[in-house]
């Protein structure tokens, strides 16, 4: 299984609003609302993340943005805006 799907998955069965993946193994999870559980991941795990995989419940211009600095290799979200997916792209 691919670690966007391992993602997913941890996000709708443990209804968090962000799971991150890596090499198969979850190594970030938060039930926060907001940009804070992103943030928190950015600028204190940044090189751990760089090339996971995040699944998140939004994804707005400001989390793509965050993506794009960590490296995340691929990104999910349950919803996202147009500016979201723009950033990503």
């Amino acid at each position: 299984m691919k670690d966007i799907e391992i993602a997913k998955k941890y996000l709708e069965e443990e209804n968090l609003t962000l799971s991150v993946v890596k090499n198969g193994e979850l190594i970030y999870k938060s039930r926060e609302k907001g940009i804070k559980p992103i943030y928190i991941l950015a600028t204190e795990m940044k090189e751990i993340a760089k090339g996971a995989s995040l699944a998140d419940k939004v994804i707005g211009k400001g989390a793509a943005l965050l993506c794009r600095y960590m490296n995340i290799k691929e990104v999910y979200g349950e919803l996202m805006s147009e500016t979201g997916i723009h950033v990503l792209e």
